[in-house]
Formats: structure tokens, C-alpha cells, sequence
């Protein structure tokens, strides 16, 4: 279901001549770092190694981010450059126009250990700080260094973020169009999908919608406020179970602009809750197309003379997420951070 992950691509640490390391903390350079003893050399470039691309795209000489470290591998005919930084607690690898990589703390803290190690960084601090208030750029560099400290605004702690799940009951909630407007706008919706590919289309909805649910179902998703819980790592080897891969394959067919907005909504909700570990985006996700699985696909309504159909318990639960029912999505995950860990 999906394709092999890419791995970061660096050279023989025999072939780099020297490591250049320059920390940027509000757009303010803390100092730079050169290394050119071998044992660092292959002490960064064994950290570095081993992150996975992700499907962001990186547009810009530099990260869009504030603080960031920049390693310049010195080669003999060329430099590269790599920018290590962290959002949402997940920690990336940005190659200028190339990609960028999803790495991990481990790595992170090794390589500020040698970025620490060398050279006077204390005084290049403050240095900076003697130009810039100290509420502006980090006081210290250590493990975390890589961090955004903006991010942590709004960031909810775990009993925070249960309230909001569970501030939405959706056992009392109720779609807006009736069974037999939602009937007519699936026919409406399958009249211009290739015949045999109708199949496909609802299948892709609706295993996509099992999948989620399997992630967050039964308080499933409580565990997962922390992100070093180890089932975040089983995801990020399975791609989130490939449920964007899955639905990219069917997004072709569909010609009704609010379900394409859903599809491309799922799908950047799953990249990016899996690259940041924000179960609230995961929820989201899972809340559109449980919406579109139970309601639109498995509409309660078979044609004239059954106003309704009983499928049972299918149909009791009910999100109002949808572009495609409600005209809005209603996300929960909207200007707000989940917490890093259990407390």
C-alpha cells in the first residue's frame, strides 16, 4: 500500500573534509562551530543518518522556521547544507529544495552535544543576548535547542485536550440533510465515477474510515496525547497505515469539489498529525471520514418507498465534519498544540 520510504542520502564520512555548525536562534546566529576532527565527523553523520523523507516539500534556502542549526558538510568539490530544527515535538532534517526528513531526539540531542562540546558557545550566547532581549532567543542550548519556543503557546495539557474531544457527543449529533438528499447526492456523486471504479472509491472510504478508527476508538487515543508512546512509532513505519496513500489512489475519480476538499483535508490531517504526533489532527481525520463511511456511502436510504433503511448501530454516530454534509469541516485540532507528554 505504500511505496518504500526514502532515506536521507549523505556522503562517506571519508570524503568530508570538515563539518560547519552554526546555530540560529530568532534569526540570530549563536556562533559557528568547525570540525574537522575525523571521530565528530562520523559522530554527526552517523546522527544525521537514518531519517526518512516525508512528503513535505521544502521551498526555501532556508526553514520557515526561527531556530534552527545549520550543518555544512565540506566536501572537496561542494558544500551541503542541512537545517536541523523540531515542531509540534517531532524533529526534521530540511535539505534545501531536496526534502525534508523526519529524524528523531536521539539524534537531535547527539548532535547539540557536539555542537556544545566545541568551541566557546556560552560566550557566543552572550554575545547574542547583548544584542537581543533574553525573551527572545533561548537562554541556553541543549537538547531542545532545536525547538520552536512559539510553539508552545497554546499547547493544551492531556486533560485539556479529553475535555475537547469529549465536548463533542456524537451519539446526539444529527446530519443536516436528510437520508434521501444524502441518496441523491451520492447518485449524484457516483453518476460521474467510472463505472468500475465505484468499487474502489467506496472501499478506499470506507477501510480508510475503519483504519482511523482503530487508532483513536475506545479512548484509544488518550495514550497517544504522550508522544513517545511507542505505538507513534509502529505508525510512522506504516505510514499511518498507508491511509493517504490509499485515497490519493482514488481522488482521481471524484468530480464534486467539497468531497475533493474532504479527501485532500484527510490527507494533509494524516501527514501532518503523524510528522508533528498531534492526535487532535488524527481525530479530525477520522471524525470526516467516519462522517462520510456512515452517512454518505452507507446512506440510510435505498430509493422511493424506503425512507429509511435500518443498518443497525451504523448510523448512530455522527461528527458534522464534513464539507461534502456540512458545508464546513469543524476541526478540533484548529490553533491547537496536544501536549508533549502524560502530564
Amino acid at each position: 500500500m505504500t511505496n518504500p520510504t526514502q532515506s536521507l542520502d549523505l556522503p562517506d564520512a571519508t570524503s568530508v573534509m570538515s563539518v560547519e555548525m552554526e546555530q540560529f536562534n530568532e534569526g540570530v546566529s549563536v556562533g559557528p562551530v568547525t570540525l574537522a576532527d575525523n571521530t565528530d565527523i562520523e559522530m554527526v553523520l552517523s546522527a544525521l543518518s537514518g531519517a526518512k523523507k516525508t512528503l513535505r516539500k521544502s521551498v526555501n534556502d532556508t526553514p520557515t522556521q526561527k531556530n534552527y542549526l545549520i550543518i555544512r558538510l565540506i566536501l572537496e568539490d561542494e558544500m551541503r547544507r542541512l537545517f536541523l530544527y523540531s515542531k509540534g515535538g517531532s524533529y526534521y532534517i530540511e535539505v534545501p529544495y531536496a526534502g525534508v526528513y523526519k529524524s528523531n531526539r536521539s539524534a537531535s540531542v547527539e548532535i547539540y552535544k557536539i555542537y556544545n562540546s566545541n568551541g566557546n558557545i556560552q560566550e557566543n550566547i552572550k554575545d547574542v543576548q547583548d544584542r537581543k532581549s533574553k525573551d527572545d532567543v533561548f537562554s541556553t542550548l541543549n537538547e531542545e535547542s532545536a525547538g520552536d519556543n512559539n510553539e508552545n503557546k497554546n499547547i493544551l495539557s492531556k486533560e485539556e485536550i479529553i475535555q475537547l474531544v469529549e465536548s463533542i457527543d456524537p451519539y446526539q449529533l444529527k446530519p443536516t440533510m436528510s437520508p434521501k438528499e444524502r441518496y441523491d447526492l451520492r447518485t449524484e456523486i457516483y453518476s460521474k465515477i467510472p463505472e468500475d471504479k465505484i468499487h474502489n472509491f467506496s472501499y478506499a472510504i470506507q477501510s480508510s474510515a475503519l483504519q482511523l478508527y482503530g487508532i483513536v476508538c475506545d479512548d484509544r487515543y488518550i495514550e497517544l496525547i504522550d508522544k513517545n508512546h511507542p505505538r507513534w512509532d509502529a505508525y510512522d513505519k506504516n505510514n499511518l497505515f498507508g491511509v493517504g496513500t490509499v485515497l490519493s489512489g482514488v481522488e482521481q475519480y471524484v468530480n464534486y469539489k467539497p468531497l475533493q476538499e474532504d479527501i485532500d483535508a484527510v490527507k494533509k490531517l494524516c501527514n501532518e498529525g503523524l510528522e508533528e504526533r498531534n492526535i487532535l489532527k488524527i481525530i479530525d481525520a477520522n471524525r470526516i471520514l467516519q462522517d462520510l463511511s456512515r452517512h454518505l456511502i452507507s446512506v440510510p436510504y435505498r430509493g422511493e418507498g424506503e425512507e429509511k433503511v435500518d443498518y443497525g448501530d451504523i448510523h448512530n454516530l455522527y461528527f458534522k465534519a464534513t464539507k461534502t454534509l456540512e458545508g464546513a469541516h469543524n476541526f478540533l485540532s484548529d490553533n491547537n498544540i496536544p501536549a508533549n507528554n502524560n502530564d
